[in-house]
C-alpha cells in the first residue's frame, strides 16, 4: 500500500498493490495532514502540533472491492510556536513524534529547535501520553519533506547516534529560498552541517531522503 499527503488542503489518499486509481480521503472539517507513516502494522498522520491520529483502512462490506478511511485520534495538544510535526518509529519499534520550530523570513528558513517524544502505548480511552525523550538510544532520524525515517548506527554506523538530520521544512516551492539544512545532535541540543548544497542549486526542487537497502548486517553474513 502507498500513502501519501497531496494538494494544498493536505489531505490523505492511498492506493493498494491491485488498485487501479487512488482512494482520497475528505475529512470533515478538512484536517490539514503534516506527516504519515506505518508503525508497526498501524498508519500514524500527524496534523498541526501534536495532534496525532490512527488512520484505520478497511475493505468495504460490499461488491465494489473498495476500501473505507477512517481516523481515530489517539494524542492531542496545542502549542503556540511554529511547529512541524513529524512522526516516524524507532529502531526499537517504539512510535516517535518529533516538533520542529521554523524561524521564517522572506526567503529563508531556520530551524532553531527539536522536540522529540514517545507516544507509551494506548491506555483505556485509545489516548497516549506523550513523554519527552533526551536520546534516541544510539538512533539516527532523519526528517524532512519526505517519508520520516529511524535507523540504528549499528546498521549505519556512517551515521551520528542520537541526531536528527534535517532537510527544508517548506512544503511549497519558493523562489529563491535559502535551503534549511543541517544535523541536530539531541543530547547537547547542538546544530551542524552535513552538507553544503552549491547555491546554483538553489532553484531547484527540495531534496527528500531515501530509505537504503542495504546495511552493514547485510556484509555480515
Amino acid at each position: 500500500m502507498v500513502v501519501a499527503i497531496y494538494s494544498s488542503y493536505s489531505r490523505l489518499c492511498l492506493m493498494r498493490a491491485n488498485d487501479k486509481s487512488w482512494t482520497y480521503y475528505y475529512p470533515e472539517p478538512n484536517i490539514p495532514f503534516k506527516d504519515i507513516n506505518v508503525c508497526g502494522d498501524t498508519l500514524y498522520a500527524t496534523e498541526n502540533d501534536m495532534m496525532v491520529w490512527k488512520v484505520e483502512v478497511k475493505n468495504r462490506d460490499d461488491e465494489s472491492s473498495s476500501i473505507s478511511i477512517s481516523l481515530k485520534m489517539i494524542h492531542d495538544k496545542m502549542i503556540d510556536d511554529l511547529s512541524r510535526s513529524y512522526i516516524t518509529e524507532s529502531s526499537k519499534g517504539e512510535l516517535l513524534l518529533v516538533l520542529r520550530s521554523i524561524s521564517v523570513e522572506e526567503t529563508q528558513l531556520e530551524t532553531t529547535k527539536f522536540k522529540v517524544y514517545k507516544l507509551t502505548h494506548e491506555r483505556e480511552n485509545g489516548m497516549r501520553r506523550a513523554v519527552k525523550v533526551k536520546s534516541l538510544d544510539g538512533d539516527t532520524m532523519f526528517i524532512g519533506d519526505s517519508q520520516s525515517i529511524c535507523v540504528s548506527t549499528k546498521d549505519f554506523p556512517k551515521c551520528l547516534p542520537n541526531c536528527i538530520y534535517f532537510i527544508n521544512g517548506c512544503y511549497n516551492y519558493i523562489p529563491n529560498l535559502e535551503q534549511d539544512s543541517g544535523v541536530f545532535n539531541i543530547e547537547d541540543k547542538r546544530f551542524g552541517n552535513h552538507y553544503i548544497r552549491d547555491p546554483a542549486h538553489k532553484n531547484l526542487p527540495q531534496p527528500i531522503w531515501i530509505i537504503p537497502t542495504i546495511c552493514l548486517k547485510d556484509f555480515e553474513d
